[in-house]
């Protein structure tokens, strides 16, 4: 009976494998007019195999349908279309534009790179690169975007959505508007992994400089958006701080869902305006992060709209600066209901390695450039009254923090509205009791280097105080070590070469499902892939 059952679930999956199709784009050698989308007769363009409004379908238009991929073949897509009626919520020109296409969990869109090759997305800064909209299960993998205008990849209104594997990259646009690289509003269940986001900000900014960012999410209005997860990648901004740039990441507005999450882990920021990390959402899970230069290493705050500094943690972070804020912490009542009764409640910094080289340090409010190693007050009107202070406090924790500056003696700061108070390490840690840092260290960790090629980068020497903190500290298995040495290396190559092919419906999976790195229900290819980029 058993084994019958497992039949028919294996016919059932098979069968859904036959109805997929494979689409083949080639924007050198393909034809939009007489291609059918096929390996041997590509489309040239996204145009066929988009969403359009009936006015602008095309002739040789196709429905995607669940369990569909398009493949990508090396060249520059660059053709800019017009899938809908200008003026609505949509801003009509896309790349590639796709909405209202449902997969499930057996049956993914996915739109990725061929095999071997290369392919770049380029709007010539026209429009958008690629928008997905009211959809579900799909994935975006290991294509190049570049010179889109507002938004390189979109992912809106929609579910369970993957990107992997990306470089996205010199998005311009209005930050007025929000200007990302990667743009993730309101989206439920969202994997962000290996993605490389650099210089994505408005190149010639009126306001709201700060709207610019490598990455932005919103989360607040129905459907209400969460379950994020950003990981295993490098954000960075080229432009000096004293230049017009952008910031790396932040959680503008937060999820009216109380259980939803934000988690940011083994990711690399570099140089990174205004902060690398902001958020303003509950649930927050930031850790093993390498974060080099900037403004703020980390931005707890509102961002202009809705706010929830609840179960908030930082942790096992390293940052590495000049004349840059460690972290910020802003509370505000512009979130506080019946499900977030407090404005801000259990935000904890711990087991980070903070080392600022800066000469001096300047108490004042947070957005005139001065700055101190941590500094905390009240985003509504940048400065905290003793009553406001009094109900904050006591939900902030510090705790094994390693805090160094080689160059002047440490100051924290909370930005009152009688004037900034500012303290030495020894008065922050007595600061009204609460004991703050009371177990941490005020000392140099001793990097083993400095260098960012060094594969020792920012990693404290045997015997440092602030060896158990910081990114190297606790450190998450990689999934790529499948044989658990501790090491990604050749071993783990051939082990997932060798095995190619056993698949989760195999009676003997439970022998070989660590070969499945990248947790796609197969040993494939694309694991092979992930444990050569982990070497």
């Amino acid at each position: 009976m058993k084994r019958g059952i497992l039949f028919l679930v294996v016919f059932i999956f098979l069968i859904g494998l036959v109805s997929a199709t494979d689409y083949y784009l080639d924007a050198v050698n393909g034809n939009d007019d007489t291609g059918d989308g096929s390996f041997s007769n590509p489309f040239q363009s996204f145009s066929p195999v988009s969403s359009f409004d009936a006015a602008y379908m095309p002739a040789n238009h196709v429905n995607l349908q669940p369990g569909d991929t398009i493949y990508l073949m090396s060249g520059v897509y660059d053709d800019v279309f017009q899938c809908c009626t200008i003026g609505t919520s949509e801003a009509g020109f896309y790349v590639g534009h796709f909405e209202g296409l449902y997969g499930n969990e057996a049956n993914q869109f996915t739109i990725k790179a061929y095999p071997g090759e290369y392919p770049i997305v380029d709007p010539g800064f026209a429009s958008e690169a690629i928008r997905i909209r009211n959809s579900a299960w799909w994935n975006v993998e290991g294509i190049e975007i570049r010179n889109a205008y507002q938004r390189g990849l979109y992912f809106y209104e929609s579910r369970n959505m993957n990107a992997k594997n990306l470089i996205i990259h010199d998005t311009d646009g209005d930050s007025g508007e929000n200007c990302a690289g990667l743009y993730i509003n309101l989206v439920y269940n969202v994997d962000v992994d290996n993605c490389t986001l650099y210089d994505n900000y408005d190149r010639a900014p009126a306001t709201n400089e700060q709207n610019s960012m490598d990455l932005v999410i919103f989360s607040s209005l129905e459907p209400y958006g969460g379950n994020i997860s950003i990981h295993n990648c490098n954000f960075y901004q080229t432009p000096s701080l004293d230049e017009v740039s952008g910031g790396c990441l932040k959680n503008k507005h937060a999820s009216a869902d109380p259980n939803t999450f934000l988690h940011i882990y083994n990711n690399t920021f570099t140089n990174c305006k205004f902060h690398a990390i902001g958020t303003g959402t509950q649930n927050t899970y930031a850790h093993h992060n390498l974060i080099y230069g900037g403004s703020y290493a980390f931005r707890v705050r509102n961002f202009g709209g809705l706010t929830h500094l609840w179960n908030i943690l930082f942790e096992h972070n390293t940052f590495y600066g000049s004349s840059a804020q460690g972290i910020i912490i802003e509370s505000s009542a512009q979130g506080v209901n019946a499900d977030f009764p407090d404005d801000i409640f259990n935000v904890t910094f711990r087991k980070n390695i903070l080392y600022d080289s800066g000469s001096s340090y300047v108490g004042a409010h947070p957005d005139t450039g001065s700055y101190t190693m941590v500094g905390l007050t009240n985003k509504d009107d940048y400065s905290i009254n003793q009553v406001e202070w009094a109900s904050m406090y006591p939900d902030i924790h510090f705790s094994e923090n390693c805090y160094y500056n080689p160059n002047t003696p440490l100051e924290f700061t909370v930005f009152f509205d009688s004037g900034d108070a500012l303290y030495n390490f020894a008065q922050w840690q007595q600061l009204e009791g609460q004991n703050y840092d009371i177990n941490s260290f005020n000392t140099n960790p001793l990097f083993m280097s400095t260098d960012p090629s060094s594969p020792n980068y920012l990693r404290p020497q045997s015997g440092s105080p602030c060896e158990g903190m910081g990114y190297y500290a606790d450190q998450l298995p990689s999934a790529s070590d499948v044989n658990s040495d501790g090491v990604v290396n050749v071993v783990d190559l051939v082990l997932t070469t060798f095995w190619q092919g056993k698949i989760d419906s195999d009676l003997d999976w439970s022998w070989y499902d660590h070969l499945d790195v990248n947790l796609d229900g197969s040993v494939n290819w694309g694991d092979v892939i992930d444990v050569l980029g982990s070497i």
